[in-house]
């Protein structure tokens, strides 16, 4: 997967580690209490400047909310990278008009935030996909890997 954590985000980590700025037990550097979304994107956004990838609207889309447990993620494992994956299939909502040809997704801190501050990774897809009116968007368990260097 080429991709990465943003800029904004790996900055609220370091603030996190080194200088204990926003953070506590249930909400380290501001993340949601409960979910991670995952976001599709027909042009991929960047890691310094997220709010330039372009992600699906209209047509029924909506970001699929995924619970920040052992029910939404592998435990991490392994060094250099360490990793984390998706434990369940991941689904759209099925496209009631035609989306486009999606390149990328990303994982956001809310449903419908904005991408300059809401989008904590972002990846390529291995294959892009077209996703037509009555198409139905999905990720396999596993599928969404996520590393940490």
């Amino acid at each position: 997967m080429a991709g990465s954590m943003t800029d904004v985000w790996e900055a609220k980590f370091l603030d996190l580690i080194f200088k204990n700025t926003a953070a506590s037990a249930t909400t380290p550097a501001g993340l949601h209490t409960t979910n991670v979304w995952i976001a599709l994107f027909t042009a991929a956004p960047t890691d310094a400047t997220g709010v330039t990838g372009t992600e699906v609207t209209g047509g029924s889309y909506a970001r699929v909310a995924v619970v920040r447990t052992g029910a939404g993620w592998n435990a991490a494992t392994g060094t250099a990278p360490t990793l984390t994956d998706n434990t369940n299939i991941i689904t759209f909502a099925t496209a009631s008009a035609n989306w486009g040809t999606v390149v990328a997704f990303g994982i956001c801190n809310s449903l419908a935030g904005s991408l300059a501050t809401d989008l904590i990774y972002w990846g390529d897809l291995s294959t892009s996909k077209t996703i037509s009116n009555g198409d139905t968007a999905t990720f396999a368990a596993g599928a969404i890997d996520i590393t940490q260097d």
